[in-house]
């Protein structure tokens, strides 16, 4: 394809290169830019430019009690978009269906940590993180080779085991730290030095 020459809006559009064709045999091909959703007739939703479904701010469709969101509304865009997409439908229907549109209530309890939440049980909580292994700062000024080498098989094992279950490390707090040195210390039932607290 090349730029042709400028159209009414002077935006030059891309043409094909005559005689530029050719074949390549291949297993497979997955189309990924440039798709339209294929949206089927009987869905009975009013559609837009793109075959985009058309939505109202609330995200409802112009079939009742139907709401779309996502790429089949916008086009193609971002999942973080898509994904605020279904939080905005979420409120919308829930307003639908007689509620007051949050949706920010926790069915679930949060899970507490059990007594190993990692694979090994020795000293989890403070086994270290393996050093990731670099070049020396003088081999990585003014090229671009890469800095980490990788772990070796030892430190990858090592790593693997200190593996835990999602979530969890924001559960886990870190150890106390002793007092600097210079400070003196709070004795207990004397008011702290910051203002309001005791």
């Amino acid at each position: 394809m090349e730029l042709g020459e400028p159209d009414a809006s002077g935006r030059r559009r891309p043409v094909p290169i005559k005689g530029s064709e050719f074949d390549v045999a291949y297993d497979t091909v997955i189309g990924a830019i440039g798709q339209t959703p294929d949206i089927p007739a009987d869905f009975k939703v009013r559609t837009g430019r793109g075959n985009t479904i058309q939505a109202d701010a609330g995200l409802a469709t112009s079939r009742e009690g139907v709401w779309a969101g996502g790429d089949a509304v916008t086009g193609p865009d971002s999942v973080i978009r898509a994904i605020a997409a279904g939080r905005k439908a979420a409120i919308s229907i829930d307003k639908y269906l007689g509620g007051d549109g949050v949706i920010d209530e926790e069915l679930t309890p949060e899970r507490g940590i059990a007594t190993c939440a990692g694979i090994t049980a020795d000293d989890f909580k403070v086994q270290p993180r393996v050093k990731m292994p670099c070049l020396a700062p003088e081999k990585v000024v003014g090229n671009f080779t890469e800095v980490e080498l990788g772990l070796p098989e030892d430190g990858t094992v090592f790593e693997g085991k200190r593996c835990f279950g999602c979530g969890y490390r924001k559960q886990i707090s870190r150890a106390p730290l002793p007092p600097a040195a210079g400070k003196a210390a709070v004795q207990p039932g004397t008011p702290s030095p910051v203002s309001g607290i005791n």
